[in-house]
């Protein structure tokens, strides 16, 4: 359940296979999505694997995806784990700690996945051409969700700030409703001027009380760096 605000500065077991071919330091591959037929309960806007070096230099990639509801039902995406794997078949990584913003999608609604899967820092030395040619396997179900409620709340001030490591924002949130909220989550997808999705931020509140208006900030966990946040835009909405 979300409720979002816009601030300038498929079936069980279902599978998308995304590779990326070899590219320089910093690379933005667009991913083609091969879903099994039982998969037509979801739509991939765009699909991304991102490698790049951080800000230690360590060679690392996120897995940024934009993700279309076209159903009359809310869904949750349950069961979600990313394979990495070399052109051969040989497997990386198994990542299994994916996660969907928001976590229920609402009937012709958007979600998005934007999770680092490998950093040499956590994860083992491999070189940045290696890990560039890697192939990355979606796994997932959908699952019909009948109690999709929206916080009713409402966001200002949203814009974007500079981080260390990445890109993060600042804003206000109030509950206009009559339901205290213990946890919130406010996500921004971050796009280019060409609407081009880079990343996105995510940011928490706790203990809402009905006509409490506060602060929240966050934070882009994944994803390159941005460095001229004047030119991108915020698409920020709150659920639980």
């Amino acid at each position: 359940a979300m409720i979002s605000t816009l601030a300038a500065c498929n079936g069980e077991n279902s599978t998308a296979d995304t590779s990326t071919p070899s590219a320089s330091v910093q690379t933005d591959s667009p991913q083609a999505t091969e879903p099994a037929p039982s998969a037509s309960e979801i739509e991939f806007i765009s699909e991304e694997y991102q490698v790049y070096t951080d800000v230690f230099d360590d060679p690392t990639a996120t897995y940024l995806a934009e993700i279309k509801n076209p159903s009359d039902t809310a869904i949750h995406l349950s069961n979600i784990s990313l394979d990495l794997e070399h052109p051969d078949g040989t497997l990386i990584k198994t990542v299994s700690l994916l996660t969907v913003k928001p976590r229920t999608i609402p009937a012709g609604g958007t979600g998005y996945i934007c999770d680092e899967i490998y950093n040499t820092s956590l994860d083992g030395e491999i070189t940045l051409d290696a890990l560039t040619a890697a192939v990355t396997k979606l796994h997932y179900s959908v699952d019909p969700v009948t109690d999709a409620d929206v916080p009713t709340v409402e966001l200002s001030q949203v814009s974007a700030k500079d981080e260390f490591r990445n890109i993060g924002m600042i804003g206000k949130i109030k509950n206009t409703g009559s339901e205290t909220y213990s946890n919130l989550f406010v996500a921004a997808p971050v796009r280019d001027p060409n609407g081009k999705l880079l990343t996105v931020i995510l940011g928490s509140i706790a203990d809402l009380a009905p006509g409490v208006e506060k602060g929240f900030d966050g934070v882009a966990f994944a994803g390159r760096s941005i460095s001229d946040i004047s030119t991108v835009t915020l698409d920020a909405f709150a659920y639980e």
